[in-house]
């Protein structure tokens, strides 16, 4: 049976073999530290090490408790800074939804220049990639011409957020949709 200055010493080994761990240091370092502090084999601070496995695993997740209602916190504090509503934030995902590719193109199908686009069309766009063309090697090349791809938001994780939002999808107990108007009028059965 071991005496309570044992007892007291392995606690305190234990105690600290948690805050090491929490804090990171790999575990030879850790097993090293102890080994100088407490005067004690590799066995016992490994023994050490795993009777504080559950106490790291708890305190992990507290902490990620904690940053998680921190983050909550500043991403609902930001939201209030930002005037964000509801009701804007609705209407921008359907905005989304309904993006259409045509808008960004003239009459002769070329790409409009992003700078000329209105602020709610340019922010339909994901992704913009340009491509410089030429013909010829080294010295003796000229240019061609460009190559732009355009890249829309996602129109289908929009409307699932929109959904999610509402309480449209099965089993949330929102409103349920029969139909609901698309693009150009098209009315799609749901």
């Amino acid at each position: 049976m071991s005496t309570p200055n044992r007892t007291i010493f392995r606690e305190n080994g234990v105690k600290t073999c948690a805050e090491l761990m929490l804090s990171a240091i790999k575990t030879a370092d850790i097993v090293r530290k102890c080994m100088e502090e407490y005067g004690v084999s590799r066995s016992a601070v490994e023994k050490w090490m795993q009777l504080a496995r559950p106490q790291v695993e708890l305190r992990r997740k507290e902490l990620e408790e904690i940053r998680k209602r921190e983050t909550e916190a500043i991403v609902i504090e930001s939201t209030r800074n930002l005037h964000i509503s509801r009701e804007a934030a609705e209407a921008r995902l359907w905005a989304i939804f309904n993006g259409n590719m045509q808008d960004f193109f003239t009459r002769n199908n070329n790409l409009i220049n992003l700078k000329d686009l209105p602020r709610e069309l340019a922010g339909l766009l994901s992704s913009v990639e340009v491509d410089e063309l030429y013909h010829g090697a080294a010295g003796n090349r000229y240019w061609v011409g460009q190559t732009k791809k355009i890249k829309l938001i996602d129109p289908l994780r929009a409307f699932e957020l929109l959904g999610k939002m509402n309480g449209w999808l099965k089993g949330e107990g929102g409103t349920t949709i029969n139909n609901f108007m698309i693009g150009y009028g098209k009315e799609v059965p749901v």
